[in-house]
């Protein structure tokens, strides 16, 4: 997986875990950010390329978070660390 898909991978999910972390709808994010409820339920579900910076700020805004606050791995991520650690 490159890392551009890994990005985008992060991003659905933590926005996903941002907005039911606030007991948010999707449509009520839409609503607040003002994009289309496809365009976020696009974005959520990794069906879109990856998102304009600017629809990023503004569902950033929206939950009242930094944009950077959306690259930061959400707690439901897989493990994409391919170490191996077992030296057993």
């Amino acid at each position: 997986m490159g890392l551009l898909s890994k990005t985008k991978g992060l991003i659905m999910l933590r926005i996903r875990e941002l907005r039911l972390g606030r007991g948010m709808a999707a449509v009520d994010l839409a609503r607040l950010a003002k994009i289309d409820p496809r365009t976020l339920s696009a974005i959520e579900t990794g069906r879109n390329g990856y998102p304009s910076g600017r629809t990023l700020a503004k569902i950033a805004d929206a939950l009242g978070v930094n944009m950077g606050d959306l690259w930061t791995t959400p707690t439901d991520a897989p493990d994409t660390d391919d170490t191996d650690t077992d030296h057993g």
